[in-house]
């Protein structure tokens, strides 16, 4: 979570939603490595629309008409 213009410089804030529960974690290092790893996430994946060809494909291969 980032925040309204009146918190910045707060580090932010990661929401976890676990089996059964909920983390939030504000440790700025921590904030950091997940906001790092989102980046990274983001960087390499496909577009929408391919994601969307990529699965009527498989639909098409593997899900028989009826």
């Amino acid at each position: 979570m980032n925040f309204p213009e009146p918190l910045r410089g707060h580090p932010g804030l990661v929401h976890l939603d676990l089996l059964g529960e909920a983390r939030y974690i504000d440790d700025s290092y921590m904030v950091e490595q997940y906001q790092r790893a989102w980046r990274h996430i983001i960087a390499t994946a496909i577009s929408p629309e391919r994601s969307l060809e990529m699965i009527r494909e498989a639909k098409g291969k593997y899900v028989s008409p009826g």
